[in-house]
């Protein structure tokens, strides 16, 4: 599900526009916990929304900082940190999407 980025920087508009152009618009919903942060924006796994992933262009010259976070079984934290990456390139963020979407899509569905 795409919403408006209104509030979002032209970077971050523009990677989701790439995103969506790369995989399709139905791909991922947009889950924005950083709506005063105009330089970050979350976008989710549509049939999982605890698969997550945060992208950031704050403080960066060009590239993206991506972080990828998924479900906890403890009611503590309710997300696990899997991993953080910085790239300057669009198709090696696409390429994290997409692995972290997949395996723990199938991680998780094996467990229920």
């Amino acid at each position: 599900m795409l919403i408006p980025l209104d509030n979002k920087s032209l970077p971050i508009q523009e990677t989701i526009r790439q995103l969506v152009g790369i995989f399709s618009d139905n791909y991922f919903d947009i889950v924005d916990h950083w709506t005063d942060d105009p330089e970050a924006i979350g976008i989710a796994h549509p049939d999982n929304h605890g698969i997550l992933v945060y992208i950031s262009t704050a403080d960066l010259q060009q590239g993206y900082y991506v972080e990828l976070e998924a479900p906890s079984y403890q009611q503590e934290f309710p997300y696990w940190n899997k991993g953080s990456y910085s790239s300057s390139n669009m198709n090696a963020v696409a390429a994290i999407v997409f692995m972290h979407f997949n395996m723990n899509y199938i991680s998780h569905s094996a467990q229920k």
